[in-house]
C-alpha cells in the first residue's frame, strides 16, 4: 500500500497494513503495520518512523508497527530511531521480531498451531540449509509431504507455495 505520493526520498510503500477492530477495549480500531526486511538496511528504523507518522497522519488512527527481520546477522536489531534538533528529540521505539532467534527451535515451529510459525518455517529452513543442497532437499520434502497428505494435488501445492512465497517443489518432467 502506498502511504504517500512520490517524495524526494522515493516512493513510500508499506509491506502490510491491516485495520483491526478491538472488541474489549476503548481504542476501537487500530492499524497494524508489518514491515519485513530480509537484508541489513541502515535506514530501516528511520523509514519505519516515517511510515508511522505518515500512516498516523493519513488515517488518524492508532498504529501498531512491527519490524520482521529475516536477515542472517544476529547483531543487527534496529529497534529505535532518535533524532535531535535544538532540543526537540522524538524517540521512536520499534518492536522487532528477529526470525534468526527461532532458528534453534525449528521443531517447535513445525509442531506449532500458530499460523506465523508455518509462514516462517520455510524461511528458517532456507537459512539453516544455506549451501547444503542435500539437507535442503530433505527439508523441502519434510515441508511439502504434509500438503500432499492433506489431499492437495501437485498443482495445488505449487499454487499454495507461490501464494505464500514458500519453497517451490520442482516441476515434474514428463
Amino acid at each position: 500500500m502506498q502511504i504517500a505520493p512520490q517524495s524526494e526520498s522515493g516512493p513510500r510503500k508499506v509491506d502490510k497494513l491491516v485495520e483491526v477492530k478491538l472488541l474489549f477495549c476503548e481504542v476501537g480500531w487500530l492499524l497494524v503495520h508489518l514491515e519485513v526486511q530480509n537484508q541489513r538496511d541502515t535506514d530501516f528504523a528511520r523509514r519505519m518512523f516515517i511510515y508511522f507518522y505518515r500512516i498516523r497522519d493519513n488515517h488518524d488512527k492508532r498504529v501498531v508497527r512491527v519490524g520482521v527481520l529475516g536477515d542472517g546477522n544476529a547483531n543487527w536489531r534496529p529497534d529505535h530511531y532518535r533524532e535531535s534538533n535544538f532540543g526537540c528529540q522524538p524517540d521512536f521505539i520499534l518492536p522487532i521480531v528477529k526470525l534468526l532467534d527461532f532458528l534453534d527451535d525449528i521443531e517447535s515451529s513445525e509442531a506449532s498451531a500458530n499460523p506465523f510459525a508455518v509462514i516462517i518455517l520455510p524461511h528458517l529452513m532456507t537459512m539453516q540449509t544455506d549451501g547444503d543442497a542435500e539437507n535442503r532437499c530433505q527439508w523441502k520434502l519434510r515441508f511439502l509431504r504434509p500438503l500432499y497428505r492433506r489431499g492437495m494435488s501437485a498443482e495445488d501445492v505449487r499454487k499454495h507455495c507461490a501464494e505464500n512465497n514458500s519453497i517451490q517443489p520442482a516441476a515434474r518432467s514428463r
